[in-house]
């Protein structure tokens, strides 16, 4: 399953290329989904998910070893129709891409005679590997590394526990014998190797958010040249193992999928001929079945992605509506508690004032059963003596005195 860009030069459009560095993401979110929703039913996925990175640079070092052995891309760059070729630096390169793409049909390079020479070799398949898998990665290690003082804060907290720890065991055990001090060579080594840790810690904070900074503005220099015409590839790291991602041709892609069924073949009618009857029933289909699963694996990988990203739009939908529905006006407040004809005070007009002592409230308590509020001292008596509220008379006790506090 291929999507190709049918264009006049093997020179990749930008937007082939921005959907290709995005498809190992969107892939590996569609499969931590999947092993959420699954580890809601089978709790020992979450081992899984606790080493997530590792897992999925685990399983695309494998995805692609395999897709490099097959082709001359990755699983990205194959699944676009786009492949990898030894790119051209000084003057060869820049005319070639001045004549728009690295190249053409009919250029002077011999047309697939100068494709096929300049294929990557087996040296070139590694580092690709190995770039594509271990570079994201590792800056996905030094991201959880940067924030500052999180290391600090959890050996703060793990010393916290260990006190407490220590500190109920002391407890608990009374007259728990003292542990021998420990040596000055000892503790001169522990002083300077947590000195050491602190240096190199304070060191990495320091210079990680330049280096970060640095390798953007790289990468943002070879995406600005690329789409000027003035680069042969977007991909720092491309131009480091100098290579290119290029398009690849129809004749191309016939080619190499009549290397594959030829080597396939091969392969079958040598089990289809041993001397064993066990290979000879088992091994052909066994073969045949492993073949087919890996063609339609692109388009497995493809269908996953989509689906994730329908099911992530259905249910932010679905939780969007759902809110909508539910963002009510706040309610009004309760109805004013009228005072009693009968009240053992006069209500003044200032809100402000205690209606008992008619003084600006210093220590504001409610009544809880009236809802009015009075100085802390004088509501306080006031419902000792009589056991209820002064204005409306309603019967209260002193629970339900409550102080207000302002902050």
């Amino acid at each position: 399953m291929q999507f190709q860009v049918d264009a006049g030069d093997s020179r990749p459009t930008f937007f082939e290329l921005v959907a290709t560095d995005r498809l190992v993401p969107s892939l590996r979110a569609a499969l931590v989904y999947s092993l959420r929703t699954l580890a809601e039913r089978r709790p020992g996925v979450t081992r899984i998910l606790d080493h997530e990175a590792e897992a999925f640079a685990l399983l695309m070092l494998l995805v692609e070893a395999h897709s490099f052995a097959t082709s001359d891309g990755s699983l990205a760059e194959g699944l676009y129709g786009l492949q990898r070729r030894g790119g051209r630096g000084g003057r060869g390169g820049r005319a070639a891409v001045a004549r728009g793409g690295l190249l053409r049909s009919g250029d002077d390079d011999g047309g697939n005679g100068a494709r096929r020479s300049r294929r990557i070799g087996g040296k070139q398949r590694l580092l690709s590997v190995l770039v594509l898998v271990g570079l994201p990665y590792a800056r996905e290690k030094l991201d959880a590394l940067y924030p500052p003082g999180r290391s600090s804060r959890d050996e703060g907290a793990r010393d916290g526990d260990d006190d407490d720890a220590r500190g109920g065991r002391r407890a608990r055990g009374g007259s728990s014998p003292t542990p021998a001090a420990p040596s000055s060579s000892s503790s001169a080594s522990a002083v300077s190797g947590a000195s050491v840790r602190a240096g190199a810690a304070a060191a990495f904070v320091s210079a990680y958010p330049w280096i970060h900074a640095g390798w953007e503005a790289v990468v943002f220099w070879c995406w600005l040249r690329y789409l000027l015409k003035d680069g042969t590839t977007h991909d720092p790291s491309l131009a480091t193992l100098r290579l290119a991602v290029v398009r690849a041709s129809p004749s191309e892609v016939t080619a190499r999928r009549a290397r594959v069924e030829s080597a396939r073949a091969s392969r079958v009618n040598r089990l289809s001929s041993s001397p064993s009857w066990m290979t000879r029933v088992v091994g052909p289909t066994a073969l045949r079945a492993g073949h087919f699963a890996l063609d339609h694996a692109q388009g497995g990988l493809m269908a996953a992605v989509v689906g994730f990203k329908l099911l992530e739009w259905w249910y932010g939908s679905a939780e969007d509506a759902v809110f909508r529905d539910r963002s009510h006006p706040p309610p009004p407040p309760p109805p004013r508690t009228a005072p009693h004809p009968r009240a053992r005070c006069v209500v003044p007009r200032d809100p402000a004032l205690c209606p008992l002592c008619r003084r600006r409230c210093s220590q504001p308590a409610v009544v809880r059963t009236s809802g009015w509020v009075f100085c802390h001292p004088c509501v306080v008596d006031e419902v000792r003596r009589f056991g209820r509220c002064p204005v409306t008379l309603a019967a209260a006790a002193e629970g339900d005195v409550v102080r207000l506090f302002s902050e």
